[in-house]
């Protein structure tokens, strides 16, 4: 099978680095050196890109290179901090544009960290603010059809909605891990009012996506396998509930 991949903290350096690390110019050599994406950032920079699979685009984001320290200040006299960075400017103005060119009936947007969970303690999106705000505005604004996100770090997985006003929902598939210890969710995650039910998955796991149906009635299903090749949770959507 074709093999394509992103990085989080560990793939890219130490625990939770971002753009201060001063080997990540290294790192992203290695990087290239041992995966098979067909391009790698802009300028140098970044390891951001798209793969195509049928009618599905997946889009390769790079959540480490252009990250702000997470203990920056997310707002600034109660505005959200624009100088607190997730993708960065130049990755964000890619992925809008890659966005609006992409016709794919699914838009799958596969970054490190979980983007919409509400109840998270640690490094999700939502804690960088004005990117989040921007890149949620952007997809209200061109109403984007088809989008889901991917994302891990966890090492739990599950599958986190958010309703929009007058929008379809957005959602948030996280797996992990596969090999490393298991994250159990703890506090107000517990009963994560944003977590769809069943899909809470506190086992070692990978992710299985199938697509199916015919043209304009296609269904994307999640099934979160075990190690013994169990299945441990399900999820699907079709496409007409993202458009």
């Amino acid at each position: 099978m074709p093999q394509y991949a992103i990085w989080d903290d560990h793939d890219y350096g130490p625990n939770d680095a971002g753009k201060s690390y001063l080997l990540k110019d290294a790192s992203r050599k290695v990087f290239m050196d041992y995966s098979l994406n067909p391009a790698y950032g802009e300028e140098g920079k970044g390891i951001y890109s798209v793969v195509s699979y049928g009618d599905v685009d997946v889009f390769l984001t790079d959540d480490r290179y252009f990250r702000s320290e997470a203990e920056m200040k997310d707002s600034i006299n109660g505005k959200p901090n624009t100088a607190k960075t997730y993708f960065g400017k130049m990755q964000m103005d890619w992925l809008k544009n890659a966005l609006l060119f992409s016709k794919a009936t699914f838009k799958i947007i596969a970054t490190g960290s979980q983007v919409l969970n509400p109840f998270s303690e640690y490094d999700c999106m939502r804690f960088y603010s004005a990117e989040y705000n921007e890149l949620m505005n952007f997809l209200s604004a061109e109403k984007i059809k088809g989008i889901v996100f991917f994302s891990g770090d966890r090492h739990h997985s599950e599958v986190i909605k958010m309703e929009r006003s007058n929008l379809y929902p957005l959602y948030d598939v996280t797996n992990s891990p596969y090999t490393s210890g298991i994250g159990r969710v703890q506090g107000a995650e517990k009963d994560n009012a944003a977590r769809i039910t069943g899909t809470l998955v506190e086992e070692q796991n990978f992710t299985k996506v199938s697509i199916s149906g015919k043209k304009n009635e296609r269904t994307l299903k999640v099934e979160f396998v075990g190690i013994n090749g169990n299945k441990l949770g399900e999820w699907r959507v079709s496409e007409q509930e993202i458009k």
